[in-house]
């Protein structure tokens, strides 16, 4: 495990915090580890790495935001779980902000310092997911 650093995220839209983004780190270099965490109501989302370890390796890396909410139900088992239409998922902050070719924000993890970014964020055009949502845009992306 490499030396990690203190990271923190904030993200807000329209001047306000925004809660439940899930942020993630993607460097070219640092593929092997997860960097990653979810913001809070203040709209700030302290990093870690694989889950567990507070902090981030150094390196630069491209900062990528998404939040989807799923509709909420009562849940009444598998069978007629299977029935129902799929839960509705909303978008609620634009898609290019989780697209590590689109997205505006980049941050430089240095040992021995705090890092911190701040991140203005766009609702999306639509809320509703795209038809070819989650499938890879390139080969070998999984």
């Amino acid at each position: 495990m490499p030396k990690l650093n203190p990271c923190v995220i904030t993200v807000n839209m329209d001047g306000k915090p925004v809660e439940n983004v899930t942020v993630r780190l993607f460097s070219e270099d640092q593929l092997h580890w997860g960097c990653s965490g979810f913001t809070n109501s203040s709209g700030k989302a302290s990093l870690v790495t694989d889950g567990k370890y507070k902090g981030v390796p150094a390196g630069h890396y491209k900062v990528l935001l998404s939040r989807i909410d799923t509709e909420q139900r009562e849940y009444k088992g598998f069978i007629e779980e299977a029935k129902l239409p799929p839960r509705k998922q909303t978008v609620v902050i634009d898609l290019k902000y989780e697209d590590e070719d689109e997205t505006p924000y980049e941050i430089e993890i240095v040992d021995g310092r705090r890092a911190s970014l701040d991140c203005h964020v766009e609702p999306p055009e639509s809320p509703d997911l795209p038809p070819n949502y989650g499938m890879p845009k390139k080969r070998n992306q999984f």
